[in-house]
Protein backbone atom coordinates (compact mmCIF):
# COMPACT_ATOMS: atom_id res chain seq x y z
CA UNK A 1 0.00 0.00 0.00
CA UNK A 2 1.23 3.29 -1.04
CA UNK A 3 1.83 6.26 2.05
CA UNK A 4 -0.25 8.67 1.88
CA UNK A 5 1.18 12.26 1.71
CA UNK A 6 0.71 14.66 5.18
CA UNK A 7 -2.57 16.28 5.52
CA UNK A 8 -1.11 19.54 5.64
CA UNK A 9 -1.09 22.19 2.56
CA UNK A 10 1.90 23.93 0.92
CA UNK A 11 1.51 27.75 0.16
CA UNK A 12 2.45 29.43 -2.85
CA UNK A 13 2.58 32.72 -4.12
CA UNK A 14 0.46 34.63 -6.89
CA UNK A 15 2.97 33.28 -9.94
CA UNK A 16 2.49 29.53 -8.83
CA UNK A 17 5.95 29.79 -6.74
CA UNK A 18 6.29 27.70 -3.36
CA UNK A 19 6.82 30.00 -0.44
CA UNK A 20 9.89 29.05 1.41
CA UNK A 21 8.78 30.14 5.04
CA UNK A 22 5.53 31.45 5.50
CA UNK A 23 6.62 33.43 8.50
CA UNK A 24 8.72 35.48 6.31
CA UNK A 25 6.27 36.38 4.10
CA UNK A 26 5.18 37.10 0.77
CA UNK A 27 1.79 36.72 1.51
CA UNK A 28 0.28 33.14 0.40
CA UNK A 29 -2.16 33.33 -2.25
CA UNK A 30 -2.80 29.80 -2.34
CA UNK A 31 -2.87 26.69 -0.14
CA UNK A 32 -2.55 23.29 -2.84
CA UNK A 33 -2.63 19.88 -1.27
CA UNK A 34 1.05 17.92 -0.67
CA UNK A 35 0.18 15.38 -4.08
CA UNK A 36 3.26 13.82 -4.82
CA UNK A 37 3.78 14.42 -8.55
CA UNK A 38 6.71 13.94 -11.69
CA UNK A 39 9.04 16.23 -13.24
CA UNK A 40 11.92 17.11 -14.47
CA UNK A 41 13.49 19.93 -12.64
CA UNK A 42 16.45 22.46 -12.94
CA UNK A 43 18.91 23.46 -10.80
CA UNK A 44 18.63 27.17 -10.49
CA UNK A 45 20.73 28.14 -7.30
CA UNK A 46 20.91 28.55 -3.60
CA UNK A 47 20.66 31.00 -0.93
CA UNK A 48 21.62 31.30 2.49
CA UNK A 49 19.21 33.37 5.18
CA UNK A 50 20.43 35.27 8.43
CA UNK A 51 20.16 31.89 10.52
CA UNK A 52 22.74 30.43 7.89
CA UNK A 53 20.65 28.00 6.71
CA UNK A 54 21.04 27.27 2.82
CA UNK A 55 18.28 26.78 0.70
CA UNK A 56 18.53 25.12 -2.95
CA UNK A 57 16.25 26.52 -5.66
CA UNK A 58 14.92 24.21 -8.55
CA UNK A 59 12.48 25.43 -11.08
CA UNK A 60 10.17 23.08 -12.78
CA UNK A 61 11.39 21.96 -16.90
CA UNK A 62 9.64 25.19 -18.01
CA UNK A 63 11.04 27.59 -15.69
CA UNK A 64 7.44 28.38 -14.70
CA UNK A 65 7.63 28.10 -10.91
CA UNK A 66 10.26 27.46 -8.83
CA UNK A 67 10.69 25.09 -5.36
CA UNK A 68 13.27 25.23 -2.56
CA UNK A 69 15.07 22.35 -1.45
CA UNK A 70 17.14 22.04 2.32
CA UNK A 71 20.53 21.07 2.17
CA UNK A 72 20.34 17.74 3.08
CA UNK A 73 17.61 16.86 0.09
CA UNK A 74 20.09 18.54 -2.24
CA UNK A 75 22.86 16.15 -1.28
CA UNK A 76 20.87 12.91 -1.95
CA UNK A 77 19.60 14.24 -5.40
CA UNK A 78 23.35 14.90 -6.57
CA UNK A 79 24.23 11.81 -4.90
CA UNK A 80 21.70 9.77 -6.33
CA UNK A 81 20.45 10.75 -9.76
CA UNK A 82 21.35 12.36 -12.59
CA UNK A 83 21.78 15.86 -12.83
CA UNK A 84 22.61 16.63 -16.68
CA UNK A 85 23.40 20.27 -17.64
CA UNK A 86 21.71 21.47 -14.49
CA UNK A 87 18.72 19.37 -15.29
CA UNK A 88 17.41 16.27 -12.85
CA UNK A 89 15.92 13.05 -14.85
CA UNK A 90 11.88 12.61 -14.44
CA UNK A 91 11.03 12.10 -10.21
CA UNK A 92 8.73 11.90 -7.93
CA UNK A 93 8.47 14.68 -5.78
CA UNK A 94 6.54 15.92 -2.72
CA UNK A 95 6.96 18.16 -0.09
CA UNK A 96 8.40 18.53 3.50
CA UNK A 97 7.69 20.82 6.39
CA UNK A 98 9.64 21.52 9.18
CA UNK A 99 7.83 24.34 11.43
CA UNK A 100 7.08 27.41 9.14
CA UNK A 101 9.05 26.39 6.20
CA UNK A 102 8.66 24.05 2.91
CA UNK A 103 10.63 22.55 0.91
CA UNK A 104 10.57 19.92 -2.01
CA UNK A 105 11.88 16.09 -2.00
CA UNK A 106 12.21 13.10 -3.81
CA UNK A 107 10.01 10.37 -2.94
CA UNK A 108 12.74 7.37 -3.27
CA UNK A 109 10.10 4.55 -2.97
Amino acid sequence: MAKRSPDWLVPYDEDGNVINDVSAGPVVAKWRENTPFFARMRVMGHTVNGSKRSTFWLADDDGKATYPMGPRDFMELVCYTRIDEGLTERLRWRFRKSGTRFSVAVVWK
